[in-house]
């Protein structure tokens, strides 16, 4: 496995904190927090996306 798929797997972990950490501020009444925490989600998915389709693949993913 190289790096850049470890990386990924990295940021794939945090989006799941993340939405976890999501579900948690909705329960307490933090529509503030959750709205952060889902936004970290969508973006480390993100990251992990253009890591996974390398230099070839990043212009089919940002035109998608």
């Amino acid at each position: 496995m190289g790096r850049n798929e470890r990386m990924a797997e990295r940021l794939d972990r945090i989006a799941l904190q993340a939405e976890r950490d999501a579900g948690a501020a909705v329960m307490a009444h933090d529509d503030v927090t959750a709205r952060d925490m889902l936004e970290r989600a969508q973006a480390a998915r993100k990251a992990a996306s253009l890591l996974r389709a390398g230099p070839s693949g990043v212009r089919d993913l940002l035109a998608s």
